[in-house]
């Protein structure tokens, strides 16, 4: 029997509905592989993954399954809170056969037998960013004043947000099928958890910084390597105990990129958050913020949207969500988290896969192999960088912010330079003007300018006019500090001022002005060496001036200001 009758696919691509996963389903495909399987989490994903594979690819056999792959198969299409109790349960309990056979992963695996599986599936993510703080608070906070299934539930929250259980039986579960099912090639395209930055990160979603909920999901994603060089050192082993057969098991490896993936398509239309729609809020009488005060969003009325739906132009980075141009365009500065393609990924996929040598094989070379911001990315992101900004002009588009990439610091000094943009233009115009003129001029522009203060609001970034005014809206969504309860003092003010909202003050201007003068005197440095990473060329100029650019601003903001950025670049 030759070793191609033992297989029924070639190739199973988890996570297949991804950028990556379509990547590494087209370079396979086009290397003529002729059955290929990929999993997604949702069935309208993987049937339009399948459409589209299936009209590129029309010689080739496609086949697809939905669901989580995390749980058992007949809970695949629940969601969290409904399995958390079989998914503690699981993970908790002795690995044997019951355990095996109910697993969705196992089932997939089993009906597919792939000689080589490829895993896209971004599992530090799915199983770290539980944020096991704020659920062992939830505890503490509900021990003497809840019922019984209410404590129940949480303590379940509390177990399932400890990842690494659920990684552990995720392991167990993979190799005993790999094992079962006789597959030869496993590669894992995994997540350093900070895009390839270290813990002066300032892409969070809120939290701290650093994140301890994005540290959370860095410690799993080396936990799930370290697992992974073990399965590496594996030789062909039961964990069941069901063959003793000698020799070498599945060949285990895995490709680390460290920067933003990007980018899977660049559109105009409907803005979503999570999977529900942002919408267009609106606000023009502030709240009055007393000292000594608590606030408490609940308590405050303010704040209302008619159901329209933020439009606008964007890039989709797939599992990151969409971001506008600013936001592309600083987070891919160079020193930022910067990009690889998914295209690059998928072909140090393959190449590994067919035994040839990438580099980029972690497991081989922990220390010296990670995938690195590209030249590709960055040659293509000036591409990118002009089809947005032509669709912006067709569209009549924005692209400010979204406040789906985080932190809310982010937004808001991409929104406070658009201010300056449309206000000045340029940075000369802005600090030939008096400081407090520009507070003025601040404050009618946000009340006289509905498109601007409508994005600001609807994406959770208030405006705040010192000393004592906050304009701001309830919204649908709640996912920043500030829309909570809080005590209205120094230290909530100086920190919202700081990283959640647009702030109109002198203090903020004069902060704006220092920054412009650093800006400029970089932008006109004459040193022609490689010694500075932005020189005269590298900025955008108009009659002789310096064009305000929210993007590249506050990525030289994030550089130079927060020292976050990036200090191994190989």
């Amino acid at each position: 029997m030759k070793e191609s009758d033992f297989y029924d696919f070639d190739v199973l691509i988890l996570g297949g509905t991804g950028q990556v996963g379509m990547a590494v389903a087209r370079k396979f495909a086009s290397e003529g592989f002729s059955r290929i399987a990929i999993t997604g989490l949702k069935k309208d994903e993987v049937e339009d993954a399948l459409s589209t594979l299936r009209k590129e690819f029309p010689g080739v056999t496609f086949e697809g399954e939905y669901g989580n792959i995390f749980v058992r198969e007949e809970s695949r299409e629940k969601s969290r809170d409904e399995v958390l109790e079989e998914m503690v349960m699981d993970a908790l309990s002795d690995f044997d056969e019951e355990v095996f056979q109910r697993s969705f992963l196992h089932r997939i695996i089993s009906r597919y037998r792939p000689r080589i599986i490829i895993d896209t599936i971004n599992t530090a993510t799915a199983l770290a960013y539980q944020d096991i703080f704020t659920s062992s608070r939830n505890i503490l906070s509900m021990l003497e004043k809840t019922s019984a299934d209410e404590l129940k539930l949480a303590v379940l929250k509390l177990i399932s947000s400890s990842s690494i259980p659920l990684l552990i039986r995720h392991i167990q579960i993979l190799w005993e099928s790999m094992i079962e099912n006789s597959t030869r090639v496993y590669i894992k395209v995994g997540t350093t958890g900070t895009g390839g930055m270290g813990l002066n990160i300032p892409y969070t979603h809120g939290e701290e910084r650093p994140s301890r909920v994005l540290l959370s999901k860095s410690a799993l994603a080396g936990a799930h390597t370290m697992l992974l060089f073990l399965a590496s050192r594996t030789p062909y082993f039961s964990i069941l105990g069901k063959s003793r057969k000698k020799g070498m098991g599945p060949i285990v490896k895995e490709i680390k990129p460290a920067a933003l993936i990007a980018w899977k398509n660049i559109s105009h239309g409907p803005i979503q958050k999570k999977g529900k729609p942002i919408y267009i809020y609106d606000e023009k009488e502030p709240i009055i913020l007393k000292p000594g005060e608590e606030f408490d969003i609940d308590k405050v009325e303010r704040g209302k949207t008619d159901g329209r739906i933020m439009e606008d132009v964007y890039v989709d980075t797939g599992e990151n969500g969409v971001f506008t141009i600013e936001e592309f365009k600083a987070i891919t500065s160079l020193n930022q988290m910067e990009a690889v393609t998914p295209e690059e990924i998928a072909n140090a996929v393959f190449m590994e896969a067919m035994g040839d040598i990438t580099s980029f094989e972690v497991l081989s070379a922990l220390g010296g192999s990670l995938m690195n911001p590209s030249y590709r990315a960055g040659y293509l992101r000036y591409r990118a960088l002009r089809i947005l900004q032509e669709m912006k002009e067709k569209y009549g588009g924005k692209s400010w912010a979204f406040e789906i990439l985080g932190p809310p610091r982010l937004s808001k000094l991409i929104m406070e330079a658009e201010m300056f943009l449309q206000m000045y233009r340029t940075a000369e115009r802005f600090l030939q003007k008096d400081t407090g003129d520009i507070v003025r001029d601040m404050e009618r522009f946000v009340m006289s300018n509905d498109s601007y203060r409508q994005t600001a609001l609807s994406i959770g970034i208030p405006v705040f006019i010192y000393p004592d005014r906050l304009l701001m809206t309830k919204r649908h969504f709640r996912d920043k500090h500030w829309e909570g309860r809080w005590k209205v003092d120094d230290r909530h003010l100086n920190f919202f001022r700081k990283n959640e909202w647009v702030d109109i003050s002198a203090e903020n201007v004069e902060r704006w002005k220092k920054r412009m003068k650093d800006i400029l005197e970089e932008a006109h440095n004459q040193d022609m060496s490689s010694r500075f990473d932005r020189p005269i060329y590298n900025w955008n100029f108009e009659d002789g001036e310096l064009l305000i650019d929210p993007g590249e601003f506050t990525a030289w903001i994030f550089e130079k200001e927060d020292m976050g950025y990036r200090y191994k670049t190989s």
